[in-house]
């Protein structure tokens, strides 16, 4: 973790909150008009099946404005 320990990352905002964006990108994308939304995801951590049927449903509701930043991660925590 940065700063060895997790006071360091609650008080620097450093991966605080880990809340999953998907969640959210369909309410905004009905609110919005001309946004593109950009999801990071993790290819160690996403199970390729259900996340093979989310990205297209995310794609259909938002009407093409979705993308993926494809990562890899290399950090335990």
């Amino acid at each position: 973790m940065y700063g060895g320990d997790k006071a360091t990352a609650l008080r620097e905002g450093t991966q605080v909150p880990v809340n999953d964006p998907m969640m959210l990108v369909s309410a905004m994308a009905h609110a919005t008009e001309h946004l593109g939304f950009g999801i990071t995801c993790s290819t160690t951590y996403e199970h390729p099946y259900t996340f093979t049927r989310r990205m297209p449903t995310l794609d259909h509701l938002t009407k093409g404005r979705m993308a993926w930043n494809i990562v890899t991660s290399y950090l335990e925590s």
